[in-house]
């Protein structure tokens, strides 16, 4: 492993340091989201599969919470480890170009990392957003409009809802 460099900047310890609020405000944003996201297949199943929202409620609410807690769980994955890669490959690339003196050189690149570091969380957050709501819904729609439509629909819904957040 090379050596540090003083200048260098410690982008686990900028996680660290950061990461109690920002971990907060995502946990926050991810199970937001993905409510959300599971609360559509409710209305399709309402209004094209006829299943009524009030005399299965408690199926609703169940198979809604595990799936939102699948589905934020994965929100999680996908941005942590979209951003330790992104991270790594684009932490190399800041110099000191823009800096006026060799004393400001230091704090240049470091402001300049730690922007970069909460650009790239940012945008693997809506990445992630992106990426598991598109195959949460090409799941639910292949599960419970081709591969489960002969099936009642509370078994549909169940089973379609909760396979494609696990899958995502």
């Amino acid at each position: 492993r090379p050596q540090r460099r003083d200048d260098d900047f410690d982008f686990a310890a900028y996680q660290r340091e950061v990461g109690t609020e920002t971990a907060s405000n995502q946990k926050v944003l991810f199970y937001a989201m993905a409510f959300y996201t599971v609360s559509i297949p409710v209305y399709l199943f309402h209004t094209v599969r006829d299943l009524p929202v009030f005399s299965h409620a408690p199926l609703y609410a169940i198979t809604t919470s595990i799936a939102v807690a699948a589905l934020a769980y994965g929100y999680e994955n996908i941005q942590s480890k979209r951003f330790a890669r992104l991270i790594r490959t684009r932490g190399d690339n800041i110099s000191a170009k823009g800096a006026d003196s060799k004393q400001n050189a230091a704090n240049y690149v470091k402001n300049k990392r730690a922007a970069l570091a909460e650009l790239t969380q940012r945008e693997t957050t809506a990445f992630s957003i992106f990426f598991n709501n598109a195959i949460f819904f090409g799941v639910i729609v292949l599960l419970a409009f081709v591969f489960l439509r002969t099936y009642h629909p509370y078994v549909g819904y169940f089973v379609s809802t909760t396979t494609a957040a696990g899958v995502a």
